[in-house]
Order: C-alpha cells, then sequence, then structure tokens
C-alpha cells in the first residue's frame, strides 16, 4: 500500500513548502492554471539555461518544477548537474532524495538525504525528507528520529507533525499519534489527510463520536474523498446509525466504485466484512429483536438489492409489506428487485401499487417509465417519465430515457431537447453526449 505523506525542499530564492501527495495542502486537486504557471516556469529556467550553462540557481529550480510535475527523471537530471556544479549544495541533495523517495527507490534517497544533513546539519527539509525516507521503509524508530529533528528546526512545520503521527500510528502508539495529527491540525486545520487519518485513528480506538466529527471535516475539505466517506460509514454502522451509513457508502461508491476493494485503512478490516456486510449483520441483528419491524425488513431488503442479493431482497421487500400493505417504499422497493433481475411485468405491477399508495414519488415514476420503455411500450414510456420530470426536474436519468424514447419514436426535436438537459444535469454521462450526437445526425440526414 502505498504511504501518504508529503515532502518538501526549499527553493535557493525562496522558500517554498510543497505538497507531492496528489493533492494541495487543503487536500484539493491540482488546478489547470497552476499547471500553466509550472509550464511557464520551465520555458523561463530553460531560457536562462540557455544563456547560462552553468547557471545552478535555474538548474535547481527547473528540478524543483519538475518534481512538481511529477517528472521525476528530468527532476534528477537537474539536481545532479547542480550537483556536479557544487558536490557541497545541500539542497540539491535534497531535491535528488525527494525524486528518490517519489519514484521509490529509497535506499537512493537516504544517501541523497544523509549527504545534505552532512553538508548542512540544520538543514530542516532533509532531516524532514529523510524521516519520510526512513517510514516509507519501515524504519520507524529512525523516521521519528529525523522527522522530530525537523521539527525543532522549524516549529511551523504541519505536515512534519502529520508525518510524525503516521509513524506513531504504524507503531500502535495510539496516544502519541493523535497528538501529533492535533499539533498538524493547529498548525493548518485545512489539511484534510490528517484529519481522515486523526479519524482512522479513532476509529481504531473505538472513539466513534470523534472519528466521525474528524472524517466530516475531512469531507468539508475534500468532497471526494471516497475513503472519508466509507470509513464514517464504518464509524456510523458502530453507533447504530444505519441509514447514515447507507447513505455514506453510496457517496464512496459514486466517488470511486473499485473504494470497497481497496486495502482498507482500519486493521482487522478485512474484504468480507465491509462496510455493507457490516449493515447487514447490524440489520439482522435488529430484526430478531423485532421480527415484525416492517421499516426493518425494508431497509435490509434494500442492501440486498445493492448487494444484487436480488432473491433476498425480493423476499424481505415481500415481508415488508405483509407486515405494512400500505408501506409506498417496499413496493418500490420489489419493483426494482424484479426490474434489476429482468421481471418486468412483475415489476410494473409493482411500481403501478406504488404510485397508486403516493403518486408524487418522481423516482418511481422515472422506474415505471423506464420498465416500459424496455418493453418497447413508448407511448406509456413517455407519459411515466413526463410525469416524473414534472414532478421533479433535476432526474437526469429521466430525461436521458425520455430522451431515448422519443429517438426511437423519431421525435428528434425533442429527443435532442432531453439529452441536453441530461447533459446539464450530468455533464459526465457519455451516453447523453454519444445519443446527442446520433440525433443530431440522424436529423441532419432526415433534412437530407
Amino acid at each position: 500500500m502505498k504511504k501518504c505523506v508529503f515532502l518538501f525542499i526549499l527553493a535557493l530564492i525562496s522558500a517554498a513548502h510543497f505538497s507531492y501527495s496528489g493533492v494541495d495542502q487543503r487536500g484539493n486537486r491540482d488546478l489547470t492554471g497552476q499547471q500553466r504557471k509550472l509550464n511557464g516556469s520551465i520555458a523561463e529556467y530553460k531560457k536562462a539555461i540557455e544563456i547560462n550553462p552553468d547557471d545552478a540557481v535555474a538548474h535547481y529550480n527547473l528540478g524543483l518544477v519538475y518534481v512538481q510535475k511529477r517528472m521525476l527523471d528530468e527532476a534528477i537530471a537537474e539536481f545532479q548537474i547542480v550537483v556536479s556544479l557544487g558536490p557541497d549544495h545541500a539542497m540539491a541533495h535534497t531535491g535528488l532524495g525527494v525524486a528518490y523517495v517519489q519514484k521509490q527507490m529509497l535506499d537512493k534517497a537516504i544517501s541523497e538525504l544523509t549527504i545534505a544533513i552532512r553538508i548542512d546539519p540544520n538543514l530542516a527539509a532533509a532531516h524532514y525528507n529523510l524521516g519520510v525516507a526512513y517510514y516509507a521503509k519501515d524504519m520507524f524508530d529512525e523516521a521519528i528520529l529525523e522527522l522530530t529533528e525537523a521539527i525543532e528546526l522549524n516549529a511551523t512545520l504541519a505536515t512534519a507533525h502529520y508525518n510524525l503521527g503516521l509513524v506513531y500510528k504504524a507503531k500502535q502508539m495510539y496516544a502519541l499519534a493523535i497528538a501529533e495529527y492535533r499539533k498538524a491540525l493547529k498548525i493548518n486545520p485545512n489539511l484534510a489527510m490528517t484529519h481522515y487519518n486523526l479519524g482512522n485513528v479513532y476509529l481504531e480506538t473505538g472513539m466513534f463520536d470523534e472519528a466521525i466529527a474528524e472524517y466530516q471535516k475531512t469531507i468539508e475539505i475534500d468532497a471526494m474523498s471516497a475513503k472519508a466517506h466509507y470509513n464514517l460509514g464504518l464509524a456510523y454502522v458502530h453507533k447504530g446509525m444505519l441509514d447514515e451509513a447507507l447513505a455514506e457508502y453510496k457517496n464512496a461508491i459514486g466517488l470511486d466504485a473499485n473504494v470497497t476493494d481497496a486495502e482498507k485503512n482500519i486493521p482487522g478490516e478485512s474484504k468480507k466484512t465491509g462496510l455493507l456486510d457490516k449493515i447487514v449483520a447490524a440489520y439482522q441483528t435488529a430484526m430478531k429483536a423485532n421480527p415484525n419491524s416492517a421499516n426493518v425488513h425494508l431497509k435490509l431488503g434494500a442492501v440486498y438489492g445493492i448487494k444484487s442479493m436480488l432473491n433476498k431482497a425480493i423476499a424481505e421487500y415481500q415481508t415488508a409489506i405483509s407486515l405494512s400493505p400500505n408501506d409506498a417504499m417496499a413496493y418500490a422497493g420489489l419493483g426494482l428487485a424484479y426490474a434489476q433481475k429482468g421481471m418486468l411485468n412483475e415489476a410494473i405491477v409493482q411500481y403501478q401499487k406504488t404510485i397508486k399508495i403516493n403518486p408524487a414519488l418522481a423516482i418511481v415514476h422515472s422506474n415505471l417509465g423506464l420498465a416500459y420503455y424496455r418493453k418497447g411500450r413508448l407511448d406509456e414510456a413517455i407519459m411515466e417519465l413526463t410525469k416524473a420530470i414534472e414532478i421533479d426536474s433535476q432526474i437526469a436519468m429521466a430525461h436521458y430515457h425520455l430522451g431515448n424514447a422519443y429517438k426511437n419514436k423519431r421525435m428528434l426535436d425533442k429527443a435532442i431537447m432531453e439529452y441536453k438537459k441530461t447533459i446539464e444535469l450530468d455533464a459526465n454521462l457519455p451516453e447523453a453526449h454519444h445519443n446527442l450526437k446520433l440525433v443530431k445526425r440522424m436529423k441532419e440526414f432526415k433534412s437530407k
């Protein structure tokens, strides 16, 4: 598992603190504007080198930019030129160490960083990155010594405390890890990965309220963190907040479909006992305590549906209906399970029962419209999908399926309108883009 650490080195002209974990100090993804600035810097430093090939400052700063762009071989070449121009250049050796860490060439990294410290024992960046290299090699005691030295030389290094927290966590020295993470956040409260890893420590040590708070802070800073959503779900399960746990599972899967397959950050979290399995176990326990709770059967059916255990889902929905015959959502869930099994006639019947109880459920009208569409009943599909949009115009897939129905009926202008609305609501739906181009070509061909 790749260890999420922060690295930094110092520029010759002005001090700079860089993060090389793929995110900025707030945990946000790199911006295109930043990349343009880096490309501009490369051009300027290259011009300086053309004028004076022995300009160590230009070579060094060009190496820094290459590191930021993850062009590590190019960075190494520039730093080596600086060393050849003056072998006692501590920061060039530090730059080499950082690049080698990024390339997972840890022995070379340690060698270069050790040279840097021999040249300048007070270079915080060298101690810092040597500590990171030792951590990456699981040499935890050595990592603690170097990171502690870096902090003594520069007390403002929030990420040094963060990395020291990682080391203490790896050694299962949880109280010390918590203390270091808190020190990091006191200096910089916007370090998303620090909140996340602090949440992990709290989760591992059974401090579930504190874990929830830290994962929520992580998501406030970096809403795209699938692992934070996933682990927040785990914390909710431990608190018995199963609806919230299921919602976070859906959030995590929506951001990264492979999040459940990744190696867990929580010791003892095996792949066979992931978040959904824990939710199922919790609902099963609740069901044993209260077997006549329609709500528990309904929610268990929903989880089985997500797990594609459709026969079990159907059984749970049917039990929920027998216990609460007027629960619209039980019929809706049963209809969805039937649809997922390809039993469209049965799905249509259940959707119709749902709408009879509660005609204001837009998503059920949408699902019924899709079932009609899949059966080739286009007029009925258009009617139901239109009703769904009248109730809630923000359902992208209702517009998409309505566009498909119009396309099949050769009502091309209406199809184009629906596909455009789909893309407006969800620009990341490739099928909508494809079908919009297709219908436009159909319309052009028809006009000719």
